[in-house]
């Protein structure tokens, strides 16, 4: 399987593949507004690919930079009035899952006006204005999916999912992803290796997407065994495709299926602590393997053998890249139950798992009751 046999999705891969497919952006239109966060975009080498590639077709072009990590409303509806501004015909997001889902949120708000900006999360908008992505890391695979992780102004994590908000077009070239630090490498490989287990575990798995899923899973646990003890293997070209690829096949796999409870679990660990996305949600995975297993143990073998090694190489190759001395609050124990409560992933995960074993699990892995704030500690790797 390729990625020409994904329904409905216009994915163009592989090295060089913007240069040499650059007519694509002269049929959307004649003036673009370029949607990127302050660095990866440039250091990556993909703007000024995207650059060269508006003007072969003539087309008119603006740059926003504000875009940050975790993205806001504020910021999403900031794309969405520059775009009318300028006149934009479509949007080009360059960058990570950040930048590529506030392009994704600043499409709905540059044709759409809504009584309150939040009710944007009600999904119900009928249109968007044309955008093109292109990924700078390996880990959301928010190239190839139809969801924009967007933040309430006042920080907490939320989801839009749409069927208009999939990229018209999608360009993904790894050789972005070399500039990539090694942390920054093992967050998002962990967080596009935790949307294969999630969505292949998952109650609303399909075969297409525990298909996808094992692709990604197959590509991704190779080169994080690779990670723990090899930090200069960042520069070879194999693991940065297969890390790449992976993620894409992980967020199809999503896209389908969903995500588990260590998302939202993780979300609170971002929001608060500041925790990578990626390690944050990882820290809750070993303990979603073994529910999990539990639920569907027909699915052991099948993972085990996609994967090529067993249960306790993957728990253990988690806990290595995960390695924290992160401590928090009954408080935030609390606050992490209250996110389950209502977080369409814990009603995903499988059997009859409930916010207050979600809950419990935090407080098992992270409590000190002695903590004044809220947090301590961090990411150690």
């Amino acid at each position: 399987m390729d990625f020409g046999d994904c329904k409905n999705l216009r994915i163009v891969w592989g090295n060089n593949c913007i240069d040499r497919n650059a007519q694509l952006f002269g049929r959307l239109g004649k003036y673009a507004l370029i949607v990127t966060g302050k660095n990866s975009a440039r250091k990556s080498g993909a703007l000024a690919d995207v650059i060269n590639a508006l003007e072969r077709n003539s087309v008119r072009y603006k740059l926003f930079e504000e875009v940050v990590e975790n993205p806001t409303l504020s910021v999403a509806e900031g794309i969405g009035e520059a775009a009318r501004k300028f006149g934009a015909d479509f949007l080009v997001g360059i960058g990570g899952g950040s930048a590529l889902d506030a392009t994704r949120a600043g499409s709905i708000f540059a044709v759409n006006k809504f009584r309150k900006s939040s009710d944007v999360y009600k999904c119900e908008f009928e249109e968007t204005l044309p955008f093109v992505c292109g990924g700078t890391t390996a880990g959301t695979g928010s190239e190839v999916d139809s969801i924009a992780i967007i933040s309430e102004d006042g920080g907490k994590k939320r989801s839009i999912k749409n069927a208009k908000l999939y990229a018209w077009f999608s360009f993904c070239d790894p050789k972005y992803t070399l500039s990539l630090s090694y942390r920054q490498t093992v967050s998002t490989a962990l967080d596009a290796f935790c949307h294969c287990l999630e969505s292949w575990f998952s109650k609303a798995s399909t075969e297409e997407s525990r298909e996808y899923a094992a692709q990604g899973a197959a590509l991704i646990y190779p080169n994080l065994v690779k990670l723990v003890g090899d930090r200069y293997i960042l520069y070879n070209k194999r693991l940065r495709e297969e890390l790449y690829y992976g993620s894409l096949w992980g967020g199809l796999a999503i896209d389908i299926a969903g995500t588990g409870f260590p998302h939202p679990c993780g979300y609170v660990l971002t929001e608060t602590c500041g925790v990578p996305h990626g390690i944050a949600t990882a820290v809750f995975e070993n303990a979603f393997l073994r529910h999990s297993l539990n639920e569907l143990p027909e699915e052991r073998d099948r993972l085990f053998e996609t994967i090529g090694a067993g249960e306790k190489d993957i728990y253990d190759t988690i806990t290595a890249l995960t390695k924290n001395n992160i401590r928090i609050s009954k408080e935030l124990c609390d606050e992490i139950g209250e996110r389950l409560k209502t977080a369409p992933a814990t009603e995903r995960t499988l059997g009859e798992f409930s916010w207050e074993e979600g809950k419990q699990l935090a407080e098992i892995r992270f409590l000190d009751r002695r903590l004044l704030e809220k947090f301590s500690g961090r990411w150690t790797l």
